[in-house]
């Protein structure tokens, strides 16, 4: 990786309205959702995109009031179907004004958000299906790297857990098979409340035949065509 973050990103799913100043003072607004944040900047999908370079006021829902942040897009991408409803692009923004009331909220992130990564996670929704102690769950993973990922679920297994996962790859004909430990686990209320995506964290500790391989092979071409944002 060729250009590493300043600060951590702490995943999110926050409502916010995006205003775009055109020419001859006009103004373009459309609603989205924050994905993720920093003190640096953030990530945002919605229906469509702006330009990179672009300035926009970032206006993200709380519950204690509106925060208003003056930010410019850094990065522009188009998600894979399903990470997050209809919303299929996602941008990257630095922030250029940030008031005490923003900084407040990242850092009550970041405090709620426990994983530590030991590789850069990739924003990725890929069809996942494991094991719990009493079924058998199909969900979305929201980003992965090679010693881990997180799965976004409101039927997680527990903490410490060992699950038997299947991760299905594009275009792969057959899926990956791994054994993980269930590192931490973000609960459904935790969305009220902390506007936390709900899910669970994992730690790869097995793969089947050259199952590994596979993976490194799938998030090298990844990065190659990834785009980072700093901050």
């Amino acid at each position: 990786m060729s250009e590493r973050r300043q600060h951590p990103r702490i995943p999110v799913l926050v409502h916010a309205t995006i205003d775009r100043q055109r020419e001859n003072n006009k103004h373009e607004e459309w609603r989205g959702s924050v994905t993720d944040v920093s003190l640096g900047g953030m990530a945002v999908a919605s229906r469509r995109t702006p330009k990179i370079g672009d300035i926009l006021t970032v206006v993200v829902v709380h519950e204690d009031g509106p925060i208003i942040l003056e930010s410019q897009t850094q990065w522009v991408r188009r998600m894979s179907v399903g990470v997050i409803g209809e919303l299929r692009y996602e941008f990257g923004v630095r922030i250029l004004k940030k008031d005490d009331h923003y900084v407040r909220f990242v850092n009550a992130m970041m405090r709620n958000f426990s994983d530590r990564r030991l590789f850069f996670r990739f924003r990725d929704s890929l069809s996942v299906s494991f094991l719990t102690r009493r079924e058998l769950v199909r969900d979305k993973t929201v980003n992965l790297s090679k010693e881990g990922l997180f799965v976004c679920s409101t039927h997680p297994p527990h903490k410490g857990d060992k699950v038997d996962m299947k991760l299905t790859l594009p275009d792969a004909e057959e899926g990956l098979r791994l054994s993980a430990q269930v590192l931490h686990v973000v609960p459904v209320e935790h969305f009220s409340l902390h506007l936390q995506i709900p899910g669970f964290g994992v730690r790869f500790t097995d793969f089947t035949d050259n199952g590994q391989e596979r993976l490194n092979d799938y998030l090298a071409n990844a990065l190659e065509h990834y785009p980072f944002a700093k901050g």
